[in-house]
C-alpha cells in the first residue's frame, strides 16, 4: 500500500493554458512524447520545481527528469496524476493535483509517495 508524504500545494496564477482553462483535453497539446498529463509547459516546469525541492529535502540535490506521468483520476476539472521522475538515478513517484485556483490560475498539489 502506497501513502504520501509532505503534500505542498502552490498556485500558479494566471495561467491562461493550465487545466483549469482546459478541462476537456486529456493530454497538454506541449507534452514531450510519451509523457501524458494535462499540464503544459510551464505547469510542467512548476511540478518539477517543486519535485526538486522535495528531493533535496532527502539531500538529492539535481534536476529530477520525468520517466512518466498516467492520469489517476478527474473530479470536474479537477486532475489527479502519477509522476514518476528520476532523481539522482532513484526512481521517485508522486501524485501531482493540478485544480482551478478561486484567485484564478491553477493550484499545483504535490506529494511524494511512499511504499
Amino acid at each position: 500500500m502506497h501513502r504520501m508524504m509532505g503534500a505542498a500545494v502552490i498556485v500558479v496564477a494566471g495561467l491562461s493554458a493550465g487545466c483549469a482553462a482546459k478541462p476537456a483535453a486529456p493530454v497538454a497539446p506541449d507534452a514531450p512524447s510519451g509523457i501524458h498529463t494535462v499540464a503544459d509547459d510551464r505547469l510542467r516546469k512548476v511540478v518539477l520545481r517543486r519535485i526538486a525541492m522535495a528531493e533535496s529535502t532527502d539531500g538529492s540535490i539535481g534536476n529530477p527528469t520525468v520517466v512518466s506521468v498516467a492520469p489517476v483520476s478527474r473530479e470536474g476539472v479537477s486532475v489527479l496524476e502519477h509522476w514518476v521522475v528520476d532523481s539522482n538515478g532513484r526512481r521517485v513517484e508522486y501524485r501531482v493535483l493540478f485544480r482551478p485556483s478561486p484567485q484564478g490560475g491553477t493550484e499545483v498539489g504535490v506529494a511524494k509517495v511512499e511504499d
